[in-house]
């Protein structure tokens, strides 16, 4: 009994203890400062967060309208056709090696002229320059041969 009587002498201790009054302590003043550092704190993130999101919109805009301006000169291309290459700068058909043939071809006859490419290779002065870039071409291997071909009769032409 006694045991109990002094459990249940504790409890109220503690209930009253516990029950103070209703009203609430005033902060102090440094609690005051770290409450007002905290809200400073949370707008100045809220900000740098609205700033980074409204630049990464105005990024994504740009970039879109970008991409846009792209896509459409793209079409306006395709619309129009394959880009036609400038006067000695090989057509698409060739590449690499073969397109450099073609390049050379075409300015050593550009400068030669039909009567010298045709002297230098035994042909009569007045030979067509179908004949005469065909002449010059053959010295050439066969996989060089419709390059360097097209590439000296262009310069012939003048095309």
């Amino acid at each position: 009994m006694k045991r109990a009587f002094g459990l249940v002498a504790v409890l109220v201790a503690l209930v009253v203890a516990g029950c103070g009054s209703d009203e609430e302590a005033t902060p102090s003043p440094a609690e005051e400062r770290n409450a007002q550092a905290r809200q400073e704190r949370k707008a100045k993130v809220k900000q740098e967060r609205q700033a980074r999101q409204e630049r990464n919109a105005k990024g994504r805009q740009e970039r879109k309208a970008k991409t846009r301006q792209e896509r459409q000169a793209r079409q306006e291309r395709n619309a129009k056709g394959k880009p036609k290459p400038e006067p000695g700068e090989a057509p698409a058909k060739f590449t690499g090696l073969k397109a450099d043939r073609y390049e050379t071809s075409y300015l050593v006859c550009k400068d030669a002229r039909t009567s010298k490419v045709a002297k230098e290779y035994g042909l009569p002065a007045g030979s067509d320059e179908v004949t005469v870039a065909e002449t010059y071409a053959d010295d050439y291997r066969a996989d060089f041969h419709q390059a360097a071909f097209e590439g000296c009769l262009d310069g012939l032409l003048g095309k």
